[in-house]
């Protein structure tokens, strides 16, 4: 029994490692695909969840956008308009 709970205090000490780190990325978007749910930056390529509301993000337009890596794939989580 003693084993098992230093083995599971050990993983929840250790847990926030394995948490996805966020990082944003700013860029002039180049594509918008609202039936894909994705963002092109450039050549950088984010993917956002179904319900998430990209109607009013237009081509052209500077943007930062809020991300994580998951599976190999950008993961959006919030995008903005940038400062000029």
């Amino acid at each position: 029994m003693r084993p098992l709970i230093l083995t599971l205090g050990i993983l929840a000490l250790a847990a926030p490692a394995f948490a996805a780190a966020s990082t944003t990325a700013t860029g002039i978007v180049t594509l918008v695909d609202l039936h894909g749910e994705t963002v092109k930056l450039g050549k950088d390529t984010y993917r956002f969840a179904k319900n998430f509301d990209l109607t009013a993000v237009t081509i052209g337009e500077k943007v930062t956008v809020t991300y994580h890596v998951a599976k190999g794939i950008a993961v959006g989580t919030a995008i903005k308009k940038a400062a000029d």
